[in-house]
């Protein structure tokens, strides 16, 4: 998918499929493929059994309004493989602002970032009955808790600070500067950057 803001909701129809950006590896392309919900439903959904080989990379997740799963909801024991994404100003009215997971849907959720999502419950993820893999990932400034339910934790994750949706480098998430050494100019520039999520 080519850089762009897409107005539209998605349902991946329990395909095998890849949909990611033209590099979700380059979080510049990240920041400017996005989709938006327009406040008109769930962004992306997930309820027909999709799998790990259902692949979401690479995008922001926005504008998504629903009662349940305003930025993605997977359902019905769909577990689809999430990485490289933003969910950010996303809401529910009940539970679920990022995301929902219920009904045996686990989803492997890796390098991505919650932020400035809402929901009764859960505003950053919501988890029932299933147990996410997630890895290498931020929640901040999502109302009123960042994570309700269980979930498997892959190491690498922060509920304090939201990094950009691909650390640099990523195998090395300390590095905030990029340098690839993590030293005193990493923190000076979390402190430059210190407050709230923009």
């Amino acid at each position: 998918v080519a850089p762009g803001t897409y107005l539209e909701t998605i349902n991946l129809l329990g395909k095998a499929i890849t949909v990611r950006s033209t590099d979700p590896n380059d979080a510049g392309v990240v920041l400017n493929t996005i989709i938006s919900g327009g406040d008109t439903g769930t962004v992306v959904t997930c309820n027909t059994g999709e799998g790990a080989d259902t692949i979401l990379s690479g995008f922001v997740i926005t504008g998504g309004f629903a009662s349940l799963g305003g930025g993605m909801i997977n359902v019905g024991g769909s577990s689809p493989t999430v990485t490289n994404c933003s969910f950010s100003g996303n809401s529910a009215t009940n539970s679920g602002g990022g995301m929902f997971n219920t009904n045996a849907s686990s989803p492997t959720v890796t390098n991505c970032s919650f932020s400035g999502n809402a929901a009764d419950f859960g505003g950053g993820m919501f988890n029932s009955g299933s147990s996410p893999t997630v890895t290498n990932t931020g929640f901040c400034d999502n109302t009123p808790d960042a994570i309700f339910g269980t979930y498997t934790d892959g190491g690498g994750n922060s509920l304090l600070y939201c990094p950009p949706p691909i650390p640099v480098p990523p195998s090395c998430p300390a590095d905030i500067s990029g340098d690839t050494n993590v030293n005193v100019t990493d923190l000076l520039a979390l402190l430059a950057a210190w407050g709230a999520c923009p």
